[in-house]
C-alpha cells in the first residue's frame, strides 16, 4: 500500500505502465499510447480513491504544461499536508525543488522549497532522497 492509501495491486499497475513506457520511450506511437493509458487508469484511480499525493504527483511528472505541472504538484503537497502523508510530502517537495532547478531554472523559487525539502526530510527521508538534498543545494542560491 502506498503511504497515501492506494492498494499494492493497484500501483502496482502504475507502475507497470510507467516501466512499459520506458521500455518504449523509443516508438513515439507506442509510448504515446501507453502514456494515455496511463492517464486514463490514474483518472480511474481518482474515480476509486479520491485526488490523493501519489496519483497527483505521477500525473504531474508526465504533463508538459508547466502551469498545469506545478499546480499538481503544489495540490499533492497540500493534500499529502492534510493526511499528514510524511513520505509523499518529502518526494513532492523534492520534486518541486528539482522542478524549479530544472525545468524552469528559477534558482529563487528552487532555494525555497530546497528549504522546504530539508525541514520536510526530519519527518521522512531515504538515501534518494539524502542524495536529491545534496545535488540541490550544490545548485542553491545564497543570499548576498
Amino acid at each position: 500500500m502506498t503511504s497515501d492509501g492506494i492498494t499494492k495491486e493497484d500501483w502496482d499497475l502504475v507502475e507497470n505502465h510507467i516501466r512499459d513506457m520506458c521500455e518504449l520511450s523509443g516508438d513515439d506511437i507506442s509510448s504515446e499510447l501507453l502514456e494515455k493509458k496511463l492517464m486514463r487508469f490514474l483518472n480511474e484511480l481518482i474515480t476509486k480513491y479520491g485526488r490523493l499525493p501519489s496519483i497527483l504527483v505521477t500525473i504531474a511528472s508526465f504533463t508538459l504544461s508547466t502551469e498545469k505541472k506545478i499546480i499538481l504538484y503544489k495540490e499533492a503537497y497540500v493534500t499529502a499536508l492534510e493526511i499528514q502523508d510524511n513520505k509523499n510530502i518529502s518526494l513532492i517537495v523534492g520534486d518541486i525543488a528539482e522542478y524549479y532547478f530544472d525545468e524552469v531554472c528559477d534558482y529563487q523559487k528552487g532555494s525555497f522549497w530546497l528549504e522546504v525539502l530539508i525541514s520536510a526530510l526530519e519527518n521522512y527521508n531515504d538515501d534518494i532522497l539524502s542524495e536529491l538534498k545534496v545535488d540541490l543545494e550544490s545548485r542553491k542560491i545564497t543570499p548576498f
